[in-house]
C-alpha cells in the first residue's frame, strides 16, 4: 500500500478508504468476510477508534511545561508525522495540540520523512531563511536522523530504550549507588605564614590543582561512598568459611567445659550472699542453672536500680524542651503573653484593631505526664505533645462558607440546608484514600462533644488543629456576617437571605449560593461543599479588607520654599476639580460586590472554554487553534487562529474572545466587535461566521493562484432561514464556467454550485435533458480532498478549461 498508494492515499482514494484497504489485506481479498458489511463497520470502527487518545500514550508527563517554556522564550514548535489527519484530535484529546503552532503530516502533504519537501513546509510556514534555523529531534535514523541530515537541518536522536550494559558494569552500577560527587574548593588568596620587623608579609606559596585535589582527597571517606565487597577466595570459599564457623565453635565449647573443670570462671559477689563453705556453693552454681537464671537476674534489676534516676532525669529535661519548642511554635502563628502563673493567647486575625477581646483569647495548659498523647492526632497521624489550647466555647465549632453556583428552576432546593461529613484519616493515610473511609457515628461525635462537667472539646483536640479551627471560626463567622449586611443593601438585584444560606441573582437562571456550615470540633477533613476557586477568592477579597490599615498615619513631610505662581497651588483657579479628584480615588467596591464581579466571570469563562473545546472537537476544518493573552479575575481575553494544513500561503484569520462580567464579545481584525451577550447560541455562530470568513479570503487566494476571477464576495448574505452566510461567485479564466459557493454558519457544510455559459436558447433543450446554464449543486462527499479548501482547489483546476 504505501508503494502503490503512498501517503496514506493522499493523490488517490482517501486515508479512510486507503486504511480499509490495508485491513481488508490483512483478511485476504478472497474472504468472505471482507465482502460483508459487517466488515465495513468494523474497519471503520477501528479507524475512529485510533483518532482517540484510548489506544496512545504520552511518554513525558510534563510535556505542556516543557513546551510552554520553550514557546515564552520565542521558539516555534512543530510537529512532523508520518501520519494521517487523526493525529490532530489525538493531540486534542492529550492537550497538546493547543501548546504547538503547527503540524506537518505526510497523509496531508503529500510527502513523508525523509522526504525534503516536508522540511521545505516548515520554512515556508516559520518563514527561515536556513535549514540550520531548524532543530529536528527524532527517534528513527533513517526518517529522522538522515532525513535532516539532508536537508542540512540540526537533528538529535531520541534513544526509546537504554543501552545494554555487560554484566560486569551493571554489578558496578548497582554497587555503586549513584554517581560520585566530587567537589573542589576554589582557590583562595595564600595565608600569611610570617610577618617580619619590617611589618613585610610572608605568604605560603601558591596551591596548584593538585595539591587542592590531593588535600580534598584526604577528606573524603571513600568507604561510605563505594561501600565495601567482600573478596571472592575461590570456588572454596564457602567450605572454608564453613570450616571456620566450625572451629570457632569448638574453641567455645572447649572453654566452656574448661571454666565448668576449674571453677575459677564463676565468681559471685555482691549478687549471691556470703557461704560458710565456698567450695559446696561453688559446686552448687556450677551444677544448678536456676540459680544462674536467678543471679543473673539480680544483677539486672540492681543495673535497672542505679539507671533509674538518670532515665527520670533525661525524660524531665526531654519534656522540658518538647513543652518550650510548641511553646515557639505557638508564637510563630499567635499573640501569647503571661498573666501571673497562667499563659493566655489571642485568637485575633485582624492586623488593625484592638487586641485581647475576651471573647477571642484561649488558655494555654501545660500537661506533665499526658496519658492522651498516644490518642492525639494531627492530619490522621498520632502526635506526642505537652500543650493543650481552651478555647472559648462558642470558638469550639468547625465553621466554613462555600461559594457555588446554581442553577434555578432545575428542581433544586437552593436553600436546603446541607451536612458537611467529618472523614477520618488514618496514620499515614492521604486525603484521597481517606474519603473511601466512613464518616463518624454520631453516637462518637455525641460522646466526644463537651456536655456537662466535661473539659471544653477543644482541650481533646491537638493544640494545632486546635486554634487553627477556632480562628477560622472567627474569620468565616465575621465575614459572613459582612455580607449578609452588604445584601441586605444591595442595590439592582434580586438577593435572599435564610437560614445561613445567601442566594444573589447573576443573570438569567444564574445564581450565586454563599452558606455557612458548622461540623463537631473533631480531628478529620470536611467534605467540600463549594467551588474552590470562588471561596479563595472571596478569602483574598476579605483578607485585603482586613489588612488595610482604615485611616491614613500621620507623618511630616520637608516643604521647600518657593516663589512659584499662584495657579500652582492646589487652591487657585487652575487646580483640579472636584470630579477629577474623585476620578482619580475610586470608591471601594463592596465584598459582596466584588464576588458577584468575579463570579460572574468565571461562570462565562467556563462557558466560553465549553463552546471552544467543544467546537475543536467537532469542527477540525479550518483548525482552531488558542490560548490565553490576558486572564485576570474580572476581564478575560482569548486568542484565536484560524488556519488550514497545505495552504501556508492562505493568510490566517485571528480574532480575540473577550470575556468580561456581563458579556461576552468577539473583536475582529478590524476592531469591528461582536457582541455575544451572554448566549451560547450566539457565540457558536459567530464562530462559525469567522471560519466562514477565513474560508472566503482563502478561496479567494485559491482563485487568483488558479486565474479565476471574483465576481462577488458578499460578507453579510443571509440565507433562506434568515442565518449570515457569506457567499461567493468565480468565473474561469475561459469564461465558460462560473462556481458559486455560500459558506453557512449553522455548522453544516459550505454548498458548491456551478453553471455553464451558454448561448442557446432553452427551448432548443431535448425532452429531459438538463439545462447546463442553472446552477447545479455538487456534493462534497464525492468531491477528492481531506479539507475543503482542497475540494475547492480540486474544483477550480477541474473546471479551470
Amino acid at each position: 500500500m504505501e508503494i502503490s498508494s503512498p501517503c496514506y492515499g493522499f493523490d488517490s482514494s482517501g486515508s479512510v478508504n486507503w486504511w480499509v484497504e490495508v485491513i481488508r489485506k490483512c483478511f485476504g481479498e478472497d474472504s468472505d468476510f471482507c465482502k460483508k458489511k459487517a466488515f465495513e463497520e468494523m474497519a471503520l470502527s477501528i479507524y475512529d477508534h485510533y483518532s482517540t487518545k484510548e489506544p496512545w500514550k504520552l511518554l513525558e508527563h510534563d510535556v505542556l511545561q516543557h513546551l510552554d517554556q520553550l514557546r515564552s522564550h520565542g521558539l516555534g514548535i512543530s510537529i512532523t508525522s508520518n501520519f494521517d489527519s487523526r493525529l490532530r484530535s489525538v493531540l486534542l484529546d492529550f492537550g497538546v495540540l493547543n501548546h504547538i503552532d503547527y503540524i506537518a503530516l505526510s497523509g496531508e502533504l503529500g510527502a513523508a520523512k525523509p522526504d525534503p519537501e516536508i522540511f521545505q513546509n516548515l520554512m515556508g510556514f516559520f518563514n527561515l531563511t536556513s535549514p540550520e534555523e531548524i532543530l529536528h529531534i527524532g527517534d528513527s535514523v533513517e526518517k529522522d536522523i538522515r532525513g535532516a541530515a539532508d536537508f542540512g537541518a540540526r537533528y538529535c536522536l531520541k534513544m526509546m530504550n537504554e543501552p545494554q550494559l555487560t554484566p560486569r558494569a551493571q554489578a558496578y552500577k548497582q554497587k555503586l549507588k549513584g554517581p560520585l560527587k566530587l567537589h573542589l574548593e576554589p582557590l583562595v588568596e595564600n595565608p600569611v605564614i610570617e610577618y617580619q620587623y619590617d611589618g613585610t608579609e610572608k605568604h605560603a606559596p601558591p596551591f596548584n590543582i593538585d595539591d587542592v585535589t590531593a588535600d580534598l582527597a584526604c577528606k573524603i571517606d571513600w568507604r561510605s561512598i563505594l561501600d565495601t565487597m567482600v573478596p571472592e577466595a575461590g570456588p572454596w570459599a564457602t567450605v572454608a568459611k564453613a570450616l571456620n564457623d566450625s572451629l570457632a565453635e569448638v574453641d567455645n565449647l572447649l572453654d566452656i567445659v574448661r571454666i565448668i573443670k576449674d571453677g575459677n570462671g564463676l565468681i559471685v559477689g555482691t549478687v549471691a550472699a556470703e557461704a560458710e563453705k565456698q567450695e559446696v556453693l561453688t559446686s552448687q552454681a556450677s551444677l544448678s542453672k536456676a540459680f544462674m537464671w536467678q543471679a543473673h537476674r539480680k544483677i539486672l534489676s540492681e543495673a535497672g536500680k542505679v539507671f533509674e534516676p538518670f532515665v527520670s532525669i533525661r525524660k524531665q529535661k526531654k519534656d522540658v524542651e518538647l513543652f518550650f519548642k510548641e511553646l515557639r511554635e505557638m508564637r510563630k502563628m499567635f499573640i501569647v503573653r503571661k498573666v501571673g502563673e497562667n499563659l493566655i493567647g489571642d485568637l485575633g486575625y485582624r492586623i488593625y484593631g484592638p487586641r485581647w477581646n475576651p471573647s477571642e483569647t484561649f488558655d494555654i495548659y501545660r500537661v506533665e505526664e499526658n496519658k492522651r498523647s498516644a490518642g492525639l492526632k494531627k492530619n490522621g497521624k498520632t502526635v506526642s505533645t505537652m500543650i493543650e489550647a481552651d478555647v472559648p466555647r462558642h470558638c469550639a465549632v468547625r465553621t466554613s462558607v462555600f461559594v457555588s453556583l446554581a442553577f434555578d428552576g432545575e428542581g433544586e432546593n437552593l436553600f436546603k440546608k446541607r451536612v458537611i461529613n467529618v472523614i477520618q484519616r488514618a496514620d499515614g493515610e492521604n486525603v484521597e484514600s481517606s474519603k473511601a473511609n466512613g464518616t463518624l457515628n454520631e453516637d462518637v461525635l455525641e460522646k466526644m462533644e463537651s456536655r456537662g462537667e466535661n473539659q471544653n472539646l477543644s482541650r481533646m483536640a491537638y493544640w494545632q488543629n486546635a486554634l487553627k479551627w477556632a480562628r477560622d471560626t472567627l474569620f468565616y463567622r465575621d465575614m459572613f456576617t459582612q455580607l449578609t449586611r452588604e445584601c441586605a443593601n444591595l442595590v439592582g438585584r434580586s438577593c435572599s437571605i435564610r437560614d445561613d444560606i445567601i442566594v444573589v441573582s447573576l443573570f438569567e437562571n444564574v445564581m450565586l449560593k454563599i452558606e455557612k456550615c458548622e461540623s463537631p470540633f473533631v480531628d478529620g477533613d470536611l467534605t467540600d461543599l463549594g467551588d474552590s476557586y470562588l471561596k479563595s477568592m472571596l478569602k483574598s477579597f476579605f483578607y485585603d479588607e482586613v489588612t488595610k490599615p482604615r485611616f491614613r498615619g500621620s507623618f511630616f513631610v520637608p516643604i521647600p520654599n518657593t516663589t512659584a505662581p499662584l495657579h500652582s497651588e492646589l487652591d487657585g483657579p487652575f487646580a483640579a476639580p472636584e470630579d477629577d479628584v474623585i476620578a482619580r480615588n475610586p470608591q471601594q467596591q463592596l465584598l459582596i460586590e466584588r464576588l458577584i464581579s468575579v463570579t460572574s466571570h468565571y461562570y462565562l469563562i467556563k462557558s466560553a472554554i465549553e463552546v471552544i473545546t467543544e467546537h475543536q472537537s467537532k469542527f477540525t476544518d479550518p483548525v482552531m487553534t488558542w490560548k490565553w493573552q490576558r486572564n485576570n479575575p474580572t476581564n478575560s481575553v482569548i486568542f484565536v487562529t484560524l488556519s488550514s494544513p497545505g495552504f501556508e500561503y492562505v493568510p490566517k484569520n485571528t480574532f480575540h474572545i473577550r470575556v468580561t462580567s456581563s458579556n461576552i464579545e468577539i473583536i475582529c481584525k478590524d476592531e469591528n466587535v461582536l457582541d455575544c451577550r451572554r448566549d451560547r447560541s450566539l457565540l457558536i455562530e459567530n464562530l462559525h461566521y469567522q471560519a466562514a470568513l477565513f474560508w472566503s479570503t482563502a478561496i479567494t487566494c485559491i482563485a487568483m493562484r488558479t486565474g479565476y476571477q471574483c465576481l462577488q464576495c458578499h460578507t453579510n448574505q443571509f440565507d433562506d432561514k434568515f442565518k449570515i452566510s457569506p457567499t461567493l461567485l468565480f468565473l474561469n479564466p475561459n469564461g465558460t464556467r462560473q462556481v458559486f459557493i455560500q459558506l453557512l454558519c449553522t455548522g453544516q457544510k459550505p454548498r458548491i454550485m456551478t453553471r455553464t455559459i451558454l448561448d442557446s436558447n432553452p427551448n432548443d433543450l431535448a425532452p429531459g435533458a438538463v439545462d447546463e446554464r442553472e446552477f447545479t449543486i455538487l456534493k462534497n462527499a464525492k468531491i477528492p480532498g481531506t479539507t475543503f479548501l482542497k475540494q475547492v482547489d480540486t474544483i477550480f483546476a477541474f473546471l479551470r478549461s
